[in-house]
């Protein structure tokens, strides 16, 4: 059982042994583990000399003793939270299956619970019973594009793409240098500068056909700030103006609008009949316009007038569907 463990699991069998007061020995501790002496031996002058263990030896009771009583590993100390916090995040993350690092993250993960010590347990397969995970709308997409593409944006290399608009159906060749890869509201885009636009622009690789690393290299503008890239949108459309977006919600919904962090640049206004006011200033009025679709009768746009309108020819062009 002990022999299959690696070094530093020994390590804290030894230091809880003597922390407990047992004054452990290579030999004890050997037969113990059920490795070589030498190998414990190895370990307790890995412990002195590299993690600055204050070890001594009392001739006496035969074995060690440390001569700072409070003294801790700087190994993994860790709680029962911290290690149910990691197994959420394990959990969250397998929502991206497919993706290249689903094997890496399942092998880190179970490296790092075989290194704790084993006073820190928990059935963290009980837990599954207790959390479920239900993301939805994720984009599904080749697992080898995106692996490319973390390739290539790691090394500063060009590529060249086959893109393919769903909205228009044609699918373009472009050379993009690829800053940066972006999880916004659970889905991948890729952000880089393109060639073919002469502007930095976002893809999403479900809609990239063809990936090809060049032996072109790139240096990222130093005023290349991803953070402020989306700041003025409202998703992860971005466009060259600035309206001010006012939305009346009526009383039904003011409290769940309330409760949550649309945009930063939001305000809230509460109205004396229960419903509020939502002020944001956005670059772009597409992705708002679907949002504020979504919620039918309970908002009425204010302002700018360019988004009142195009919710007006929406709503008229989906009557007609209807007629």
């Amino acid at each position: 059982m002990f022999a299959s463990r690696p070094p530093i699991r020994r390590i804290c069998e030894i230091h809880t042994a003597i922390r407990r007061g047992s004054y452990p020995n290579a030999t004890t501790m050997a037969h113990r583990f059920e490795v070589h002496r030498r190998t414990v031996v190895r370990d307790i002058e890995y412990m002195r000399d590299q993690l600055g263990a204050p070890l001594a030896y009392d001739a006496k009771k035969r074995g060690y003793y440390y001569t700072e009583p409070n003294y801790s590993l700087p190994i993994i100390q860790t709680t029962e939270g911290e290690v149910f916090a990691l197994f959420l995040a394990e959990r969250v993350l397998r929502q991206y299956k497919g993706t290249p690092y689903q094997a890496q993250l399942e092998s880190a993960f179970a490296k790092l619970v075989r290194q704790l010590p084993d006073e820190v347990s928990i059935d963290l397969e009980a837990s599954t019973g207790v959390f479920s995970f239900d993301m939805r709308a994720v984009l599904s997409f080749d697992p080898e594009v995106l692996k490319s593409l973390t390739e290539a944006a790691r090394r500063k290399l060009g590529i060249r793409i086959t893109y393919k608009s769903p909205w228009s159906g044609k699918a373009t060749e472009r050379e993009v240098d690829p800053y940066r890869l972006a999880n916004i509201q659970g889905r991948w885009y890729l952000i880089g500068y393109c060639h073919l636009r002469g502007d930095i622009r976002m893809f999403t690789p479900s809609w990239i056909q063809r990936v090809e690393l060049t032996n072109r290299t790139f240096q990222i503008p130093r005023d290349f700030q991803p953070e402020t890239l989306l700041e003025s949108s409202f998703g992860v459309m971005t466009g060259k103006g600035l309206f001010n977006v006012k939305l009346k919600f009526n009383a039904k919904l003011a409290g769940f609008i309330k409760e949550t962090v649309w945009h930063h640049s939001q305000k809230i206004r509460e109205l004396l009949d229960g419903g509020i006011i939502l002020a944001m200033r956005l670059s772009d009025l597409k992705e708002v316009k679907r949002w504020v679709l979504s919620w039918g009768e309970n908002v009425e746009v204010l302002s700018p007038k360019k988004l009142r309108e195009g919710v007006v020819n929406t709503l008229g062009e989906m009557r007609n569907m209807y007629l």
